[in-house]
């Protein structure tokens, strides 16, 4: 069988040397057992049809073992719009090959062999702006409209993606600094991908890039950047803002009062833990309650030392799922979790913006943080139950809205330090670059607006504190209370 080294990748020639290896090995040596006996399991790999990326705008990408008398198609990622399933759920339209007359191939070649002039290849960082209130998250996902595959439809759209190139993220290399949770919006994502770029002008490829995005998604700014530079791995730290309104912070007593006026006491105990289970002229009604509340100083100071215990090195096993508390991975550092003075909206909403920089953080972590304090500063819990969530023992604690989270910068100062360094990655310290203002336009008048006129037509955080009083289990909070105020006593005893 004649391989076909075009499609060929490192793996698929490890894997099929390793096959050949063990199968001569075990015909000269019958006491082991063949692990690689083509018709068990771990065998060769099957030959089998794919239906391809559909429409004949991708070409077809040939697997290892394909011979060359049978053309075998391999799919394209299936959370890639390159993927016919993909567009036919989402009514998504590709544009044809020859419509993009201005791609060319790395060696100056377009589709028909004719020679119209080198477009140059590169490795970019893009600082990414958006709103993630349509998307399933940042990292591409089979059957669901994320954002990594809208950037690579807009990039392939604005004709810097070779065909041979779309629905294969791994031949664009590409990476991200953060992988935010569905819901979540930013204005300082980092990824990189290899585009071409016409003229070698990375403004004419950013503004050709965004023409093809939503409204909801922006490149912010674009820097070339070393072959080896990874998003993720070489960020130093991030900042996160939590936005929250201030009646998130109202006495849990009064609170509990107000929704009883609304739902009447009764049938509020009735219901059992839905989110969002108030209907929505019962939202309104409370809203219209809550709409004038302004935190005092004295919540609002409570709320800071709350945050405050954060800072430093904790485990925070119990700020994520699936992770035991033995497990290392759940150690984290924060550099500082800090509280800015309130603002009131243009709805008459007051709200707190917050926000916490760290070298990284786990899934849930921050909106599970933001739960706890603000439970502590509403007197719903203690500090000292606060302080034992950083222990091994289990604690349930619920998580805060989506809607109120935002990546919000980060930091790339190692990199930026670097000998012989040339763009930098930094979008903090001269605020009268043009990626720094168009950074802080986004924020100021993409991002946040958005989270304030969300709560406005939802009442998510109405939600979340309902459930919060009437649908969630404190007693785990209460044992845990009283487990550690019985552990101190027993250890002063002894002592």
């Amino acid at each position: 069988m004649t391989l076909n080294f075009s499609a060929m990748n490192e793996e698929a020639t490890e894997s099929t040397s390793a096959s050949m290896h063990d199968s001569n090995h075990d015909n000269n040596n019958n006491k082991k057992k063949n692990k690689r006996n083509p018709n068990k399991r771990g065998g060769w790999p099957k030959k089998k049809k794919a239906k391809g990326p559909g429409g004949g705008n991708i070409p077809p990408h040939k697997p290892v073992w394909a011979s060359e008398s049978e053309v075998v198609e391999v799919e394209p990622n299936g959370g890639s719009f390159a993927n016919a399933d993909m567009r036919q759920k989402f009514g998504v339209t590709l544009p044809s090959i020859e419509s993009l007359g201005h791609v060319r191939t790395e060696d100056g070649e377009n589709d028909d062999g004719e020679d119209n002039g080198k477009i140059p290849k590169r490795k970019v960082a893009m600082l990414l702006g958006f709103l993630g209130t349509n998307y399933s998250g940042m990292q591409i996902n089979t059957g669901q409209n994320t954002l990594q595959a809208q950037l690579e439809l807009g990039v392939y759209k604005a004709g810097l993606l070779l065909p041979s190139n779309f629905g294969f993220p791994n031949k664009y290399g590409f990476n991200n600094s953060a992988r935010t949770d569905k819901g979540v919006h930013s204005c300082a994502q980092v990824c990189t991908m290899k585009v071409l770029v016409p003229e070698d002008n990375l403004e004419k490829a950013r503004e050709r890039i965004n023409e093809q995005l939503p409204d909801d998604i922006q490149i912010l700014d674009m820097v070339k950047v070393p072959k080896s530079f990874n998003a993720r791995t070489q960020r130093d730290k991030v900042r996160y803002q939590y936005m929250l309104p201030s009646f998130s912070l109202l006495d849990a007593d009064e609170l509990r009062t107000i929704f009883d006026e609304v739902t009447g006491q009764d049938e509020c105990l009735n219901r059992k833990g839905k989110s969002g289970s108030l209907s929505t002229e019962e939202i309104k009604t409370i809203r219209e309650k809550l709409r004038q509340y302004r935190v005092s100083k004295e919540t609002l100071s409570g709320l800071r030392s709350s945050l405050g215990r954060y800072e430093g090195t904790h485990y925070f096993h119990n700020y994520t799922s699936k992770l035991a508390s033995g497990d290392a991975s759940t150690q984290r550092f924060i550099h500082s979790f800090t509280v800015q003075d309130p603002f009131v909206d243009q709805h008459g909403i007051e709200w707190v913006n917050t926000h916490v920089v760290g070298q990284s953080f786990l899934l849930h972590q921050i909106r599970k943080m933001i739960s706890m304090a603000i439970d502590v500063a509403r007197g719903k819990a203690t500090k000292e139950i606060q302080e034992e969530s950083f222990t091994e023992r289990y604690m349930n604690i619920n998580v805060a809205p989506a809607q109120g989270l935002f990546l919000d910068m980060s930091y790339y100062d190692r990199f930026n330090s670097r000998p012989n360094a040339s763009d930098p990655l930094d979008w903090h310290s001269n605020e009268k670059s043009e990626s720094v203002q168009r950074w802080k336009d986004f924020k100021e008048n993409k991002v946040q607006p958005h989270i304030m006129d969300e709560e406005e037509e939802q009442g998510n955080f109405i939600g979340y504190l309902f459930n919060q009083e009437y649908h969630i289990d404190c007693t785990k909070y209460r044992s845990t209370l009283e487990k550690a105020i019985s552990r101190i006593r027993s250890e002063s005893e002894d002592s």
